[in-house]
């Protein structure tokens, strides 16, 4: 192999080389891009479910509000009245009870809140407001008593936003008793509830963490956390995972079919290509290897040899021939040598060819097709 040779086979290599390279470079690029818009939706549809569950929960403690907004009214009310009537309101069965001590020691008639454990057993308790009542005189009268079970409110409470795996949970902060609704089953658990701030940089805080025990039924779920610190308890609402992840595979499968069918196209593509530029390269060497079979046949030959391509001018009429291969005999019989006469015209190199009439016989044979005898 020589030198010519060696070169025209790096350059083949190089090409298809670089055919399979950029190919290779547009695949990483797809699935580079893929992986990195899939970060951003995962990202996306965990902030998503983040607002959602702080807008829900944000909603479920001002419904619990709401309601112990109106008990704490009804205690108000019948504050007011006993005042008025001086006592005519009595309610004789608190007066030796805990809480109407707890009142008898205070001098403020502010609201008192108190969550107790009614059965220990079966993780009851209930949410007790409270008022002390005074004689006209401002000596303590005693106290009125609102009770509310925490099963009211988590059970009147409007479902329809969260999903059937979504969790309502009531949860008194002092005994960690807890009332939790998932769909329509209601549960009474004691429930640890752990808040840990997730911070990035250790400077911008992007969410809470937190983690609930003693959940019945085992779905993991993102929880958010609201308290209403004056009544004492904690309102949750916890999402469950699989609502987010169902959403995320629903993207991933999305944009790993794009990808296919894009990869598998630029796959076929680099393949046709690849299998043309080797037909061409066949149908160059073809045409090479018959350019030297003639190419010896034209030298060995005793003949003078010439191979003569038309030049047309503005009205496509023949004006010239342009000398593409002529043998050294052909050359010799010229009286130039065959590396000059290459590529150079017949009438321009040899005006003696337009006078001598070979010019237009040579026309003729074009025109025609009749060999010149």
């Amino acid at each position: 192999m020589n030198a010519s040779q060696a070169q025209r086979q790096g350059f083949k290599l190089d090409t298809l080389f670089l055919l399979a390279g950029f190919a290779a470079l547009l695949l990483l690029a797809l699935w580079a891009g893929v992986g990195f818009q899939l970060t951003e939706e995962s990202r996306n549809i965990r902030a998503d479910g983040q607002a959602r569950s702080q807008a829900m929960v944000r909603t479920f403690a001002e419904h619990c509000n709401y309601i112990l907004r109106q008990a704490d009214h009804a205690t108000h009310l019948f504050q007011a009245l006993h005042n008025q009537s001086n006592g005519a309101l009595t309610l004789h069965h608190f007066v030796h009870s805990e809480l109407n001590s707890a009142h008898a020691s205070r001098s403020s008639s502010a609201l008192y809140v108190d969550t107790p454990v009614t059965d220990s057993t079966a993780q009851s308790w209930t949410i007790q407001m409270s008022r002390r009542l005074l004689w006209k005189d401002g000596s303590f009268a005693g106290v009125i008593l609102v009770e509310i079970d925490p099963l009211y409110l988590v059970d009147q409470y409007d479902y329809s936003d969260l999903s059937t795996q979504g969790s309502l949970i009531l949860r008194n902060i002092n005994s960690e008793m807890s009332v939790q609704r998932v769909g329509h089953n209601i549960t009474r658990s004691k429930m640890q509830v752990s808040i840990t701030p997730m911070r990035i940089d250790g400077e911008h805080m992007t969410e809470e963490k937190i983690e609930v025990t003693q959940i019945f039924d085992k779905v993991p779920r993102r929880y958010n956390v609201r308290e209403l610190p004056e009544f004492g308890i904690q309102a949750l609402v916890g999402l469950p995972i699989s609502d987010t992840t169902q959403r995320f595979k629903m993207y991933q499968q999305m944009y790993f079919a794009y990808a296919s069918a894009v990869s598998l196209l630029i796959i076929v593509g680099t393949t046709f290509l690849t299998r043309q530029t080797l037909r061409s390269r066949r149908n160059m060497r073809a045409a090479r290897d018959a350019e030297g079979i003639l190419s010896s046949a034209a030298e060995g030959s005793l003949d003078a040899f010439y191979i003569l391509r038309c030049v047309r001018d503005a009205n496509n009429e023949i004006s010239d021939f342009l000398i593409t291969h002529v043998n050294q005999r052909g050359a010799h019989m010229l009286g130039i040598p065959a590396d000059v006469l290459r590529g150079k015209l017949l009438c321009a190199t040899l005006p003696r060819f337009r006078d001598d009439g070979y010019f237009a016989r040579y026309v003729q044979v074009v025109n025609t097709g009749t060999p010149l005898e």
